[in-house]
Formats: C-alpha cells, structure tokens, sequence
C-alpha cells in the first residue's frame, strides 16, 4: 500500500470516522463494500450504538469500533437532554426544520405541504394547535427568508453542539467524519462536535429523497456526495448546500446492478424459487408497515390472480416483504408482521407463487442486510418481466433494468410522520419520479391486474421514459459509484 501524506505531513494512514446507526447506513457503508474499499488507504472507525457493536465486530474484524454515546428513539442506550428548558428548545429546532426548505425560484416543496397539512391535523388539544400553529408559522417565514433559516441552524448549533466523544477525537485524531444524511438527527449533533476538533464531515446520502423530502439540515455538513445532477441542485435549493460543496460520485447501492458476474440464468433461478421459467413473471416488492392494511390486500390480490391464470400470460408471482418488517423497534411492528406472514404463508403453498424474505440479520431493536441479499434482488429485477411496488425507490431499480413499472397509488398510509391517502399522496422525490411517464401509475385495485397485463404484452411501451428515469437518478459511475465515493471521502482526509 502506498501512503499519501495526510495533512500533518505523516505517512500514516488517515483515520476516517463514519456514524452507522440506520439500518439503510449499514446498507450504504457495509453492503457496498464502502467501508472495505476504504480500509485500503485509510484507518476506518466505525462509531454505533452499543447495542450493534458485537455484530459489527464478528463482521469487521478489522475494524476498529467505538461507541456512539448519543441516545435516539432506535437504542435504548445513549444519553439523552434531560433538562427540560433545552429538550423543549431541542425539539422546538427540529419540527421547525423539518418543515422548511428553500423556495428555489419561488417552488413550494411538495413534501412540505404534505407534512405541515399532517402536523397541523394530528395536534391532540387546544394548547396543542397553538404550539403548532406557532411552529408553522415560524417554519413558513423560514422558507420565505434564507436569513430566518440559516439563524435557526446557528442556533441549533449552539443547542447540539456536545462533547461526549471528546475521548474518542482525542485517541483517533480522525481526518474526516461521515454520516450518512445532510445533517438530520444523531448525524447534526456529530458534524457539530467534529467541527469543534476541527474535522471536516462528510454526508453521503443513502437515499433519494434525502435531499429533498427530510427538511432543512440541523448542522450542515462540509460536503456533501450525492447520486444525481437532480439532488445535488436539491441541496443547493432547498437547502442551501453550495453546489461547489457538493459532489456527483452515484449511487453505491446500486453498483452491484451493473455487475454481470452476479447474474444467474433466469431459468436457473426462477427453477430454485420453486417456479416454472416458462412463465413471465411478476415481481412485487410489498411496501413498509405504514401500508400494511394495503400490504395485506395486494398481497392477496395478486396472490389470487396468479393461482387463477388472470394474467393476459401464465405468470409466477413473487412477493418479497418489505425489511421494516423486521424492525423491532416499534412493537407493533411484530403483530402486524404475524399477521402479514400469516397471509404469505398460505399463499406460498402454490407452485405458482414464492415469498421472499429478505435476508438479513435481527438484532436488538433493528435488523440489517446481509451482503448476499443484493445478489439475490439482482437477479429478482434480472428475471422478471414486470415490477410493482408502492412509490418506492423500486421504480429507479426497474429503470435501471429497463422492467416495467407499475405503481400503486391508492390505499392509507399511517406512520409516525405522516398519515395520508396515497390517491393525494404528493411528495417531492415521487413527482420528479412520476413526472417521466416511466410508470404505469394505479389509482384503483381493480386496475391493478390490467396494468399488469399491459405490461406484460407490451414490455418496451414506456423503455424511453424508463431510460431517461435511470438517467436522472443515477447520473454518475454506473457500477463504480462506490469507489468514486470511496475516492471522494479520501481526498477530504488527506486535503
């Protein structure tokens, strides 16, 4: 290995601090091979609540772990604002933010009126609406005047700002430290402590609609890597991220898509699924269990419709669930995941139908993804013929192949954030989405098998508009989005 000169002139490798405590940060940093990539030419410390740091040490060896001292509603562990003045104020910050976002050229974000119609709805009193009217009005001028916002965001600094991981920035002396969202939640509190030392952060945004649809950053990170043209102007717009700060490297997630070594033959592997290659088939990934009533639906719709040939073609069928499933941080989560598997288990006994669950690995309060699992959506997207899902990000990932796309917008959405019918349902990363035409969009159940149908027996009806979706997403390094972040973390560790 050959060393480059860190920035106190040693040939020492630079130490790198990267936050995990999502389950989708642990997709982006492990999964990829990010964090591998990493440990080629730098020291990577991995900072996680403690409740993952035994799971992460069978894992990474390699890797040293601290920690993560801060509190958060996934972990029981960590320390939380106790006095009450300053959890009050705390709080105040964060709805506010979470409201506001830039009006580049004078657009309202969408996403924003979906939340403030939710946050005003959902007050339980009368000193309630206050507050929140209260909220909402600061969080409207705030959008209105880029001097409210940025003042709030001084203040949130002062507020967060901490030193619980003193010890650890002394001991490492880190080069850079990485998060993995534009400044929201734990992350805000980290890039205000780094900043302290003197570290420079970096955001590598896990997600496309964290540029958008999370609202105004908490603490601003130094640079920011995104996956398109498309969100890098989002941070410029709505949040006031210079375009200069921000960097097009792709999106890691994906790269394993683009890697053909990965792919088995089709009729391999739909014959290990238990299913016949002759026949098309469907993939449908069932959405998160803010939409589990409409989970249990589609599920039995579509399950009925394969086993009864209603299909315009004999079509397999295969419902993968959807990994918050497996989230046990919200114990209602695992009633309605009996429930959910209750129905898949009795549609899984026919030879026409496979359910997936995703492979990962439970641990306390949260799950995460193994390594293997993205070899086998791969070859899920690789073999189908048609894609539906729920608004999600599974639209890009059918783009990307060029599989049909059929998306569900109807049924009630119910979520700690927000409770919405998807008939209405407008949020800013979904419009720029369904604004391509690359869709088949369906407002109604009994639609659904006709869309389908459409699909199936005309496959290359909407290519154009999925190639222009797979474009906008992802517009840079295809299949190499995760050594040009890799590559992007580095230079800010050795500037």
């Amino acid at each position: 290995m050959t060393l480059t000169p860190t920035r106190d002139g040693s040939g020492a490798p630079p130490v790198v601090l990267i936050v995990l405590f999502r389950a989708l940060d642990m997709r982006l940093m492990l999964n990829t091979g990010l964090v591998e990539q990493l440990c080629r030419d730098t020291r990577v410390v991995l900072l996680a609540p403690p409740e993952l740091l035994p799971a992460l040490r069978a894992s990474l060896p390699e890797v040293s772990l601290e920690p993560l001292l801060y509190g958060s509603s996934k972990y029981e562990s960590g320390a939380r604002t106790t006095a009450p003045i300053r959890r009050k104020l705390e709080s105040l910050l964060r709805e506010t933010l979470r409201l506001t976002f830039g009006r580049p050229a004078g657009h309202e974000n969408w996403t924003r009126l979906l939340h403030t119609a939710t946050y005003r709805q959902s007050a339980r009193s009368f000193g309630g609406r206050v507050a929140r009217e209260a909220i909402l009005a600061l969080a409207w001028l705030a959008c209105r005047a880029r001097p409210v916002r940025r003042g709030l965001q001084r203040l949130a600094a002062l507020v967060l700002r901490g030193r619980l991981h003193a010890p650890v920035f002394a001991r490492w002396r880190p080069k850079a430290l990485v998060v993995c969202s534009v400044g929201l939640e734990l992350d805000a509190r980290l890039i205000l402590e780094a900043r302290s030392h003197g570290v420079p952060s970096v955001a590598v945004v896990q997600s496309w609609d964290k540029t958008s649809s999370k609202g105004y950053p908490l603490a601003q990170p130094d640079r920011v890597l995104v996956w398109s043209d498309i969100m890098a102007n989002e941070c410029e717009g709505f949040l006031d991220i210079p375009r200069a700060a921000v960097e097009v490297t792709g999106a890691p997630i994906f790269d394993a898509y683009f890697d053909k070594s990965r792919r088995r033959p089709r009729e391999a592997f739909l014959s290990d699924l238990g299913l016949d290659p002759s026949r098309t088939m469907i993939y449908c990934a069932l959405c998160s269990p803010a939409w589990h009533a409409g989970n249990l639906e589609l599920a039995q719709l579509l399950g009925a419709s394969a086993k009864e040939n209603r299909f315009a073609r004999p079509a397999a069928l295969v419902l993968r669930v959807h990994p918050a499933y497996f989230d046990t941080a919200d114990p209602a989560v695992a009633g309605q995941r009996r429930e959910l598997f209750d129905v898949l288990d009795r549609l899984g006994t026919s030879p026409h139908i496979h359910i997936n669950r995703p492979d990962l690995s439970e641990q306390e309060r949260t799950y995460t993804l193994n390594p293997s699992d993205i070899d086998f959506v791969t070859n899920l997207f690789a073999s189908c013929d048609v894609s539906v899902s729920v608004l999600s990000t599974q639209m890009i990932e059918a783009a990307l192949f060029d599989r049909p796309i059929v998306a569900i917008e109807y049924g009630r959405w119910i979520s700690t954030a927000l409770t919405a019918d998807l008939a209405t349902f407008r949020l800013e990363h979904l419009e720029r989405i369904l604004d391509t035409g690359a869709a088949s969009r369906v407002r109604r159940p009994d639609d659904l098998v006709a869309a389908i149908d459409a699909a199936l027996l005309d496959p290359a009806a909407r290519s154009d508009a999925r190639s222009h979706l797979a474009r906008q997403e992802v517009s840079a390094n295809w299949g190499g989005a995760t050594a040009a972040t890799a590559a992007a973390i580095r230079a800010v560790a050795i500037r």
